[in-house]
């Protein structure tokens, strides 16, 4: 069961201005054949700020639940529609995690199915902007690209089991060093190309203490969030 407020106004490669939300509560029904059990209650929430010439800020929240006697695990990591993505695991066809468990992204910077947890947590910000207004080129491919958009952004978010278990900053090193919170930060670009609308992203991994040395790239499919 699920309740929804659509507000936004959509841009051409994505939301630009409003802002909307849904809020989930999930119960399986047990049949004899199978013994996956759970109950699991989730919420999204995004808000757009426009601003200047076709400069916009996007903010949001996620975060869900899960619990009884088999709870759905949520997969934290990587970004939506990745094309040739790459997986901290291949082992990743078994019936719960086909039809139960469920990916959450993005959090850039990391793989699909690297943080895994019953409990999740996702802020992402990005800042988006203007980027190629027109490009032209003839050789060696005919190719024309026109409003094409860029970003900037810091996605930061945690899987976890127990919240007794749950540790903002390194008990360590303490702030600003992250504790079971993953961030990444980086920019990106998207085009609408007609028929979809194609991403490209570069983000590294960091826990704000240091930050990783080489970054991750990602191509994807699909409207910004």
């Amino acid at each position: 069961i699920s309740y929804v407020s659509d507000r936004v106004i959509w841009g051409i490669v994505g939301p630009v201005y409003g802002h909307r939300y849904k809020l989930t509560v999930e119960r399986s029904f047990r049949p004899v054949s199978t013994s996956y059990s759970y109950t699991s209650a989730e919420a999204d929430y995004r808000k757009y700020f426009h601003f200047g010439d076709e400069y916009n800020f996007a903010f949001r929240f996620a975060g869900g639940a899960s619990f009884g006697k088999h709870p759905r695990e949520y997969y934290l990591g990587g970004t939506s529609y990745w094309i040739a993505p790459s997986q901290s695991t291949n082992d990743i066809y078994g019936v719960e995690d086909i039809y139960v468990n469920k990916i959450v992204v993005p959090l850039r910077g990391y793989d699909y199915f690297e943080n895994i947890g019953t409990k999740y947590a996702l802020i992402n910000l990005e800042l988006r902007y203007p980027f190629i207004d027109y490009f032209k080129m003839r050789w060696p491919l005919g190719m024309t690209l026109s409003h094409v958009k860029g970003s900037v952004f810091w996605d930061i978010g945690a899987a976890f089991n127990a919240v007794k278990h749950f540790h903002l900053f390194d008990e360590e090193k303490g702030f600003p060093k992250l504790g079971n919170p993953r961030s990444g930060i980086g920019f990106g670009a998207q085009a609408n190309l007609g028929i979809f609308v194609l991403r490209w992203d570069v983000a590294w991994g960091t826990d704000l203490y240091t930050i990783d040395a080489h970054p991750s790239y990602y191509w994807s499919f699909g409207a910004n969030y």
